[in-house]
């Protein structure tokens, strides 16, 4: 039987790592959309240099590039998303610089990684709760939720093997 008290934390955890959960995922589907963005700048940046049988893209085009930056804050206990679009290249194609999808897609994995930890971790409070799985493994192979030595148990006399029977 579990108490109230009991209940509304382990409900706090749960809602908070599912929370922490969506924030990742959020995180990681900006980067995609991000990912997604610059892999066609790098499309546009790179064929600017073409040569024939490839049609180059008109050198005076203009490419555009927005990053994404988001503001997070608390407001009477509510939290609060604010949304710029920064422009990080705006100008002609053969005078933009180079940007590797790579530089986005390494941060793009680590979030992913960082997802499905969260994920992993969701249901953390209720496994890692007295009765739960990971606390009957825990039980069975560690100390966890066995009684404490008795006295006798603890000042019990050791023998070493280092130390022979004629040296006492």
């Amino acid at each position: 039987m579990i108490t109230s008290r009991a209940q509304r934390t382990l409900d706090f955890y749960v809602d908070r790592f599912a929370q922490e959960y969506r924030e990742a995922r959020d995180e990681y589907l900006r980067l995609c959309y991000l990912f997604k963005d610059v892999c066609w700048y790098n499309f546009e940046t790179a064929c600017s240099s073409w040569r024939a049988p490839w049609r180059a893209s008109v050198p005076q085009s203009d490419v555009h590039l927005q990053g994404v930056r988001i503001r997070q804050h608390w407001r009477r206990g509510h939290l609060f998303e604010h949304t710029t679009f920064p422009d990080w290249y705006l100008g002609p194609v053969d005078a933009a610089p180079p940007l590797p999808p790579e530089v986005v897609l390494v941060e793009m994995k680590a979030a992913k990684e960082y997802m499905h930890a969260c994920e992993r971790q969701m249901s953390a409070p209720l496994d890692y709760a007295p009765g739960g799985g990971a606390y009957q493994e825990l039980v069975r192979t560690t100390l966890v939720g066995k009684p404490p030595p008795t006295e006798q148990c603890l000042y019990r006399k050791r023998k070493f093997s280092s130390v022979s029977g004629s040296d006492e």
